[in-house]
């Protein structure tokens, strides 16, 4: 069986690639965000489990996937990807604030 498992970043494609990978035979060769796959190396193998991020046409070369059965592709509401982004920026910046407090000489503070 070949599965392709694909979505935007941030969509859980990872976790469900985790759990898959976990749960098929160690003899599936797994692909985890290759760059570039040879289509011939694919169909060497019976048993393939690829996770692909969706991006620009011009990045990624999505056509050596075409014959994977089934196709898994997740979708995440635009309205949560935006909170959960606008969530880690503000996080990140509450970490850098705390990493220059800490990098600061004493007598600057």
């Amino acid at each position: 069986m070949r599965t392709l498992i694909t979505g935007i970043a941030r969509s859980g494609t990872s976790a469900l690639y985790f759990k898959l990978r976990d749960a098929l035979p160690e003899t599936t060769w797994c692909l985890f965000e290759p760059r570039h796959i040879d289509a011939a190396h694919l169909y060497r193998h019976p048993d393939v489990l690829a996770k692909v991020i969706i991006g620009p046409p011009a990045d990624f070369d999505y056509e050596p996937y075409r014959g994977f059965d089934p196709k898994i592709m997740i979708v995440r509401d635009p309205r949560d990807n935006l909170v959960s982004r606008l969530s880690m920026i503000r996080a990140g910046r509450r970490r850098l604030a705390k990493m220059r407090r800490r990098l600061q000489p004493s007598s600057m503070r």
